[in-house]
């Protein structure tokens, strides 16, 4: 071993080292004692003894490790010994049980032992499980959990709260500036006034006199006098000069020294921080404005003026409330009467702030009511187009996706449709959970005390130096689902006689967003073609017992997600033995040397994006084909008639009426004249008709319209939401939703009229979240709270009895820091985690098996007389044969009337 050291054979000196006996064990001792001092310079300074909520949501395991490597290497080379090969499954054992050795002589470094109680809360771990590990040092006592979830809850509606106060000091900030400007062009008033010519050798006119500040009274105009009455001059004009000392005291000093004014605004700053009556914050934003408009050249007023125009032209950094109600059920366990079950309705809630934000006016409403045209709200030909071309992109994936014949282009079909917003959609958003308040929705009182509980703390307010409001500064939109709007309204219709905006509660502005009206839509087409219709082959009914969708027959309103996992697969076959008959397709598998044309493959990714678009417009054709009558029908039917004049057909008379009832009534009574009607030409013979065909046209029309409004949401498209919705409120008309028609349509009014521009841009256009980032990934705002709901629910449930206030708000108060806490864990642990959309199996059997299906009935093949037993009479354009237009003109115009005193 001396030669090796001696020949500096370092390792074949260690190996004979650790093979002999007394040296081995004297070297363990040195190692131990070398581990031990590690340990104690290590302590004092880790990270692991930074527990409090924001460091433990921020943790990261590779730094630890890389700890570990650089301060206590000793230690690290025995754990990474232990665990072999590097990898992340090895960093977290070392890093592991690196920490559950360290804490034994250090408990207060115990940062990975609480991100492991919280997995185990999570879980539903009982107190037992806690104690267990909390001996051998892997996760803290139950006790020190509960206390840190506690903690993790206290300051949760922090980030809303900077919000507001962002959104507080912008708009005061733009009050203070122009408060300032009044007051800069007084003193540039009065400069101007003190720096007259008084020498009576120049002529002023009366018009410069008062734009300098002068006031005086009118005279006679006499003979000119001579020098020595010029003095008097003054008195019949009825001003008075200024004296010499007057003027010098009035120049500014750098005048008077004949020096130029200095570069330097802090005077006017200082000017402004006297200004009382404004936020801390507005006096900074206002101070940061004028410093960046700073120049040599310009007077006080105008950079005050562009620093005005500066803020103006910054987008409000404005942000959203969700609210859900939150239901679930305790039973006792032994029920007497102290002691009974409990249905709990709770509200929970979240905030989200705007991605999409503008710089447009805020300050009125954009024009009367009674100026919104009905061209503005309903479905038009030009919105038909639109809509036709977002269902031929959606054609183009399924038919790429599924025809083996197209798999020469794939690709070729757009994968994200673009809109203006695309970039910012596709970011991340800022969201923050708020916890549960212990109110009803349903309870007008309990209402009532939710918007006042958001005036107080949440909406952007003026307050006065006591604390007390005295203003609205901003309304904020409060989204949920239908009942939630609908408390709203009436919240305010019961206080319309208020005083004040805040005594009105006009701070909340409901509205109801997008996954539960995409899920009144899939209920609509459930009523329509669903039913217990099994031997009608090709039907929904048949379809599902087919393939075995059993959970799907329950509906959307039970089994939601079922439901919509067939109706995919559906839609797809519909769509591909559409195809299969319009290009003369044998088989799904068929792959004829013609399709695509051989020109056609050597082509362009666009000019293959060209020719298949073109080939899918032949598909979506046959749904437009009737709706293009139906909608211009709707149209005329709304637009404003001449009333009939209709005369008697007796010889001689010349009564007019306007009925004919009443004209028949004439006829007959007066005259005896009985005239035989002739009858309605216009209906098609009910036996010309193919129901069959009509069925599955009026079903792929309404499953695209649902598909399109699926996709606009992931890509976080608020005007194409807006044309799908123009649609929607027809069939929500038609199919008696009465309620989100209403909503759909007030939705539509206050985009366009009631709303400032501002806050109907937010509302068109910030409807999504998006968790992740990246396009496509975003997901409606109250799936979004539902999910959060979800969450909650899998942390009280485990609660069981002890199920209170009190539990449910330290849980519901930590669930947003938990949340992220867990994600960041899973990360470094490698755990992999559920997206937020369901993953499905794949769907080319069920697919396949649906187009033979159709294929068998030849749902696409007109053949007059056909009919389902289930669907004797159903009609291709389902609303055309639902929807009277004159009564829809007559009830969007009485609900115009009404909302013009309750909104405006």
């Amino acid at each position: 071993m001396t030669q090796q050291v001696a020949e500096k054979r370092w390792s074949a000196a260690a190996t004979s080292a650790l093979k002999h006996k007394e040296f081995s064990a004297a070297l363990k001792e040195k190692v131990g004692a070398t581990i031990t001092k590690e340990v104690q310079s290590l302590a004092p300074t880790s990270i692991l003894q930074k527990t409090s909520p924001d460091d433990l949501v921020n943790f990261n395991q590779d730094e630890f490790a890389e700890e570990l490597e650089s301060r206590a290497p000793w230690l690290d080379a025995c754990f990474q010994g232990a665990c072999g090969t590097e990898s992340q499954k090895a960093t977290t054992a070392k890093c592991t049980a690196a920490s559950i050795c360290i804490r034994v002589k250090h408990p207060k470094l115990s940062a990975i032992q609480y991100r492991n109680s919280f997995a185990l809360l999570h879980g539903g771990a009982k107190k037992s499980t806690f104690a267990r590990l909390n001996k051998q040092n892997i996760c803290m006592s139950h006790k020190s959990t509960i206390a840190k979830q506690k903690e993790m809850g206290e300051d949760r509606d922090e980030d809303i709260k900077k919000w507001k106060e962002a959104v507080e000091s912008h708009i005061e900030a733009i009050s203070l500036l122009e408060t300032l400007l009044i007051q800069t062009q007084e003193e540039d008033a009065r400069a101007a006034k003190a720096g007259l010519d008084t020498s009576g050798n120049s002529t002023i006119s009366s018009a410069d006199l008062q734009a300098s500040g002068f006031s005086f009274d009118s005279f006679s105009i006499q003979s000119p006098c001579s020098q020595d009455e010029g003095e008097n001059i003054y008195e019949e004009l009825g001003v008075k000069p200024l004296e010499n000392e007057d003027a010098e005291a009035n120049t500014p000093a750098t005048e008077q020294e004949g020096c130029p004014i200095p570069n330097t605004k802090s005077p006017l700053i200082d000017s402004m921080m006297e200004i009382p009556g404004f936020c801390d914050g507005a006096y900074q934003k206002a101070a940061h404005a004028l410093e960046t408009v700073k120049s040599r050249d310009k007077t006080d007023s105008a950079a005050v003026q562009e620093a005005i125009n500066l803020m103006k032209d910054t987008p409000l950094p404005t942000y959203q409330l969700i609210v859900d109600n939150l239901d679930m059920e305790v039973v006792a366990k032994h029920q007497s009467k102290d002691k009974k079950s409990q249905s709990l309705h709770w509200v929970h809630q979240m905030a989200a702030k705007d991605r999409v934000t503008t710089t447009l006016p805020d300050d009125r409403p954009q024009k009367p009511i009674e100026d919104l045209q009905i061209s503005e709200v309903m479905l038009t030909e030009e919105v038909q187009c639109l809509l036709r071309k977002d269902y031929i992109v959606h054609v183009t994936r399924t038919l790429e996706n599924n025809l083996p014949a197209l798999s020469c282009i794939k690709g070729a079909a757009v994968k994200h449709i673009r809109h203006e917003y695309t970039e910012e959609m596709s970011q991340p958003t800022e969201e923050t959970w708020l916890g549960l308040q212990f109110k009803n929705e349903n309870k007008s009182g309990d209402m009532v005390q939710i918007l006042r509980n958001y005036q107080e703390n949440y909406i952007p307010v003026k307050e006065d130096e006591d604390g007390c409001i005295t203003e609205l500064l901003q309304p904020v939109l409060l989204g949920g689902d239908w009942l939630t709007e609908e408390r709203v309204h009436g919240v305010q219709a019961a206080f319309q006689d208020g005083n004040t905006p805040l005594e009105r509660f006009e701070s909340s502005i409901g509205k109801h967003d997008v996954w539960h009206a995409a899920r009144n839509l899939t209920e609509i087409y459930d009523g329509e073609y669903g039913g217990e219709t099994p031997r009608d082959k090709g039907t929904l009914c048949a379809n599902m017992n087919v393939i075995g969708a059993i959970c799907a027959k329950k509906g959307p309103h039970q089994a939601y997600n079922h439901y919509k996992e067939f109706m995919d697969k559906d839609l797809d076959a519909t769509i591909i033995h559409a195809a299969m008959e319009i290009f003369s397709l044998p088989s799904i598998d068929a792959q004829p040397e013609d399709f695509p044309p051989p020109y056609i493959r050597a082509a362009s990714r666009h000019k293959q994006r060209d020719w298949l678009e073109c080939r899918a417009a032949e598909i979506v054709d046959l749904i437009f084909a009737e709706e293009t009558f139906t909608v211009r029908d709707i149209q005329q039917g709304m637009a404003p008639k001449p009333k009939p004049e209709l005369p008697c057909r007796y010889p001689g008379c010349t009564k007019v009426y306007k009925r004919p009832g009443s004209r028949k009534s004439h006829e007959e009574s007066k005259h005896g004249l009985v005239v035989e009607e002739e009858e309605s030409t216009n209906a098609t013979s009910s036996s010309s008709e193919d129901h069959v065909y009509n069925y599955h046209i009026g079903k792929l029309t309404l499953g695209l319209l649902i598909r399109n409004i699926n996709d606009a949401t992931k890509e976080g498209d608020g005007e194409r939401l807006s044309r799908c919705f123009r649609m929607a409120l027809l069939y929500y008309k038609a199919f008696g939703h009465t309620k989100y028609a209403y909503g759909t349509l007030l939705f539509f009014a206050r985009v366009h009229a009631l709303l400032p521009p501002r806050l109907a841009h937010s509302l068109k256009w910030n409807r999504v979240v998006n968790n992740r980032g990246g396009k496509g990934n975003n997901i409606p705002m109250d799936l979004n709270l539902e999910h959060g709901n979800f969450y909650v629910k899998s942390f009280l449930k485990h609660l069981g009895p002890n199920l209170n206030e009190q539990t449910a708000a330290r849980v519901a108060n930590s669930i947003g820091r938990m949340a992220k806490l867990l994600k960041k864990a899973d990360r470094d642990w490698g755990v992999k985690r559920e997206t937020g959309y369901h993953h499905k199996a794949d769907p080319t059997t069920d697919i396949h098996t649906l187009v033979e299906q159709y294929a068998q009935v030849g749902v696409f093949r007109h053949q007059p007389g056909r009919a389902y037993d289930g669907f004797p009479n159903i009609k291709a354009s389902v609303l055309s044969a639902k929807i009277n237009a004159s009564k829809l003109s007559v009830w969007m115009r009485s609900l115009f009337a009404k909302w013009g005193p309750l909104y405006e």
